[in-house]
């Protein structure tokens, strides 16, 4: 359900054509938000599990 929205929120913010973040816009700035904190936590992960086989 949250997902979805963020999706509806993004598509409405290219929609409107809101660049306030170094041209990224409203939806730019929260996809890069949540693929930042993506690969933070697969980072992290991948860490962890290489550490425990060790």
């Amino acid at each position: 359900i949250i997902f979805s929205s963020l999706i509806e929120e993004s598509s409405l913010a290219y929609a409107a054509g809101s660049e306030g973040f170094w041209g990224l816009g409203k939806a730019g700035l929260i996809t890069t938000i949540v693929v930042a904190v993506v690969l933070i936590a697969t980072v992290a992960w991948l860490i962890n599990g290489t550490k425990k086989r060790d």
